[in-house]
């Protein structure tokens, strides 16, 4: 089955910018702050050594990758206490690890300030405005029907079907919940939405804004601290002259920004393993 612009599939760790990018909204309109410890917001981090949501969204904040899979069986409300609990793998700010587990305590950190579900507010101020349509955690039956399936290709099983294992399925549970590390499906044209909105100041395709200039200037410019060698930012690399911002994820889906041109680019696959020596 051809894959065509409108295919729908699971955008994976490209979810973590763009959850990062409704934070942001809410840093402009200073409802947040990006050095302020996050028990500010968050009652349950009181006492605690508190990371930053700069430290959140660099992957900074010493929290693990994630409490345990699936990724889409808690609310981010609970993966916040819980993240308070946890064995941290270093104070905030010391060292650099990947981390699902830092952009949910972001997003949580959204809901106490707003009152109001992460994913309501992400879909109002960051997929609708950028006519990102079949961007959602919760794949309808229709758009599952123009899903891109995702196989295992390999000596043993040269076509095995697979759902995403990070995932619960079927996707239609009422036991899911929307995790802003990689719980997004999507099209390619959604993904180049996106990113075409990076590349172009924080305005989309459509001409409409979603972030200020200056904020965006800011996302391609590398947020862990000095000692930190990963030249990381808001749910993004960069690049260490400024000028690129990108993202990866699982299923090898991969899209890019660059900053003084103005180009965007993305990468759709849906491979969900096997041997590369098959390609």
């Amino acid at each position: 089955i051809p894959m065509t612009p409108n295919t729908v599939g699971w955008l994976a760790s490209n979810t973590k910018a763009i959850a990062c990018a409704l934070v942001l909204t809410y840093v402009e309109e200073g409802k947040l702050a990006l050095d302020e410890p996050i028990s500010r917001y968050l009652p349950e981090w009181q006492g605690e050594i508190t990371p930053t949501l700069r430290q959140l969204m660099s992957h900074t904040s010493g929290l693990d990758f994630f409490p345990g899979m699936p990724i889409d069986r808690r609310p981010v409300q609970l993966l916040s206490r819980l993240g308070v609990t946890s064995k941290k793998v270093a104070g905030p700010g010391e060292k650099f690890q990947y981390s699902n587990w830092g952009i949910d305590v972001a997003v949580a950190c959204v809901e106490a300030v707003t009152g109001e579900p992460w994913e309501d507010l992400l879909k109002k101020r960051i997929l609708d405005p950028l006519d990102m349509h079949d961007a959602t955690f919760f794949p309808t039956a229709e758009q599952y029907v123009k899903m891109a399936k995702g196989y295992v290709v390999d000596s043993k099983h040269p076509h095995k079907e697979v759902p995403v294992d990070q995932l619960q399925f079927p996707y239609s549970l009422n036991s899911r919940y929307a995790e802003a590390g990689g719980g997004l499906f999507g099209s390619p044209m959604d993904m180049i939405k996106f990113f075409a909105m990076v590349a172009n100041g924080g305005v989309g395709i459509n001409g409409q804004r979603v972030l200020k200039k200056e904020t965006v200037r800011l996302w391609f410019e590398k947020q862990t601290p000095t000692k930190v060698p990963n030249k990381y930012s808001f749910g993004a690399d960069v690049n260490e002259i400024g000028r690129k911002m990108s993202h990866g994820g699982a299923w090898w889906t991969w899209g890019c920004a660059y900053r003084e041109s103005g180009v965007a680019c993305v990468l759709f696959v849906q491979r969900a393993g096997g041997e590369s020596k098959v390609y």
